[in-house]
């Protein structure tokens, strides 16, 4: 799981970095779902990791927190 969690950080830092233009907005954000997605549907997935929805939950909102 911690792979995934460091791919979908690094994803998101480096849309952070991209120059502020509405086709790097629009592509950065799909990025962003979808590099933070892969962790998320892992999550949901194991079992044995996790039975709630609130895992998942933690998972993606810890994504937002700053390096």
């Amino acid at each position: 799981m911690e792979r995934t969690f460091l791919f979908a950080r690094d994803i998101s830092d480096y849309v952070d970095k991209l120059p502020k233009k509405i086709t790097n907005i629009e592509i950065g954000g799909q990025l962003v779902r979808s590099g933070g997605s892969v962790g998320a549907n892992y999550i949901e997935a194991d079992k044995s990791f996790s039975k709630n929805e609130a895992k998942k939950s933690k998972y993606l909102l810890n994504l937002s927190i700053p390096t």
